[in-house]
């Protein structure tokens, strides 16, 4: 007897785990694609120490583990099931991990508010690129934004809030996560210096109150003199509300600059702010060279002469009672008292009251009063005409120191012994004797800055005795 079967042949299994494929480190779950008849089971070689979603989902992810990561890949296998007859089938694929992304923007930086430019160096490295993006918090500028060495303007926005953060993105990342890395730029507040502004003094009073301020990040400043100047500060270098004053050569040159610059500026750059000290001249009156007059005279003429820095002035003297024809010109005329010719001097004075910022100043002169002269040449004298030499004796005081007898008459004179000198005789002459008297006249010829004086005395000549015997 003969039977019979039918072998059939099935195909056989065809598996595919898919086409190998890299994935990026900063990125480790990976899709699968796998194709099976019927079933099939995910596994990976040994080594391997990733994880399946679900390894019978064809669709499902695998993760890669650290062993994957540090290995650099990792074989994924793809093995059938419910295979029926057929023996189970199998495939790979090769999944690489690439390096990830290393991003670094740049250590925090700190910049001043006067500063506009902010220097960024930044680096993208690893994976499949090297480019990034910058981005800000903020909203200033970037001289452009996909340089990885570029140039960043804060914005006023940024000024005012005294920090942003920059942002520097990956791109071009392929399988990668985009990787980001961020600094701070902190803005320091601008600093303002104000020196005080331009000033003028006079050379007599030339002290300068500076009024000097820094502000902003710092509130610290420093005082310095241009080379060449010679003046002084009150108070330590370092001290804001400080106090200048003009040296010599200041002074002889006019003008000065000090200088007050900011310190302790942190990212910020030294801020200075010049003064300009104008030195003008100061009032100045020429010396009044020492008058002297007589007692008998009755005004003095005083003059004064000043570089018209002063523009008002004053006379005063130091007697209570003199006066002053005008008291506020510079030629005027002074008028002794009683008190100043007793005293035999007076101290006149001229101060400025008008010099601008200058300090008043004095001139004093002294006027020196000597005595008048005084003379007397005796009493009135009686002589007979048959004797009528008269002797005569004058007195005088040390302020006349020469003299002159004369007489008043109209008619022949008679004659003196010596017109020069004190004491004299006169000897009347026939004229006189007919007139009966005559006028002797004795005068000061020689009395310094005085008047000459006169006095005079009657010379009365009585008639002689006539004597009769019959």
């Amino acid at each position: 007897v003969t039977d019979s079967l039918e072998l059939t042949i099935t195909d056989a299994l065809i598996v595919d785990a898919g086409v190998d494929d890299t994935i990026c480190a900063n990125n480790l779950i990976y899709t699968l694609s796998g194709t099976v008849p019927v079933a099939g089971l995910w596994s990976v070689v040994p080594g391997g120490d990733g994880t399946f979603t679900t390894d019978t989902d064809m669709n499902g992810t695998y993760t890669a583990g650290q062993g994957d990561t540090t290995a650099g890949n990792v074989i994924i296998v793809l093995t059938s099931t419910s295979n029926g007859a057929c023996a189970a089938a199998t495939d790979t694929m090769l999944l690489e991990i690439g390096p990830g992304i290393f991003v670094e923007a740049g250590p925090a930086q700190t910049i001043c508010a006067n500063i506009i430019d902010v220097n960024l160096t930044g680096s993208v490295a690893g994976g499949t690129t090297n480019t990034g993006i910058w981005t800000s918090a903020g909203n200033g500028t970037f001289d452009s934004d996909v340089s990885l060495t570029t140039i960043y303007h804060p914005s006023a926005a940024d000024i005012a809030n005294g920090t942003t953060t920059l942002y520097l993105t990956s791109t071009n990342n392929v399988a990668c996560n985009p990787v980001v890395d961020s600094l701070v730029l902190t803005v320091n507040t601008a600093i303002v210096v104000n020196g005080g502004g331009t000033t003028t003094v006079c050379a007599n009073n030339p002290t300068v109150a500076l009024g000097g301020a820094v502000s902003g990040f710092t509130t610290s400043g420093l005082w310095s003199v241009i080379p060449g100047g010679d003046g002084t500060f009150s108070d330590p270098l370092t001290v804001i509300a400080n106090n200048y004053t003009p040296g010599a050569l200041d002074t002889a040159a006019g003008t000065i600059d000090v200088i007050l610059e900011s310190t302790n500026m942190g990212a910020c750059n030294v801020v200075t702010d010049t003064v300009r000290i104008t030195i003008t001249d100061a009032p100045f009156f020429n010396p009044i060279a020492t008058i002297t007059v007589c007692a008998d005279t009755t005004s003095v003429a005083v003059i004064a002469t000043q570089n018209n820095v002063a523009t008002a002035w004053s006379w005063s003297a130091s007697s209570v009672d003199g006066t002053f024809s005008s008291t506020t010109a510079l030629a005027t005329n002074y008028i002794p008292s009683a008190t100043d010719t007793t005293n035999g001097s007076v101290v006149i004075s001229i101060t400025t009251t008008a010099q601008g910022t200058c300090l008043p100043i004095t001139e004093s002169m002294t006027l020196s009063i000597t005595d008048a002269p005084f003379i007397n040449p005796g009493n009135d004298i009686s002589v007979c005409a048959s004797n009528p030499t008269a002797n005569l004796l004058a007195t005088s005081n040390a302020a006349a120191t020469q003299w002159v007898w004369s007489t008043s008459t109209n008619l022949v004179p008679g004659t003196f012994s010596t017109t020069t000198a004190l004491a004299t005789t006169y000897t009347p002459s026939d004229a006189d004797t007919a007139a009966g008297s005559v006028f002797i006249v004795f005068s000061s010829t020689a009395q310094g800055s005085c008047n000459a004086v006169t006095d005079s005395l009657e010379l009365t000549i009585t008639d002689a005795l006539i004597v009769d015997a019959g």
